[in-house]
């Protein structure tokens, strides 16, 4: 089974995204996070799907992205 490359876009600053683009930018989910979803076009892939903000995602390089409680 071949890995999926992460992908080389940058990370959206605010915006919205969805789980599986922000697995591929190296995004993970903390511990238990809750947050809000809405359907809509995602920044990175465009498609109509469920999204949340960048915000609610740890981010590889340590910044804070969007609104966070």
């Amino acid at each position: 089974m071949k890995k999926k490359k992460v992908q080389k876009k940058a990370i959206p600053e605010d915006d919205y995204i969805c789980i599986e683009c922000a697995k591929n930018l190296g995004g993970t989910w903390p511990k238990v996070h809750c947050a809000t979803f809405h359907m809509n076009k995602c920044c990175v892939c465009n498609r109509f799907k469920s999204l949340c903000s960048t915000g609610d995602f740890n981010w590889p390089d340590g910044k804070h992205r969007g609104l966070r409680d």
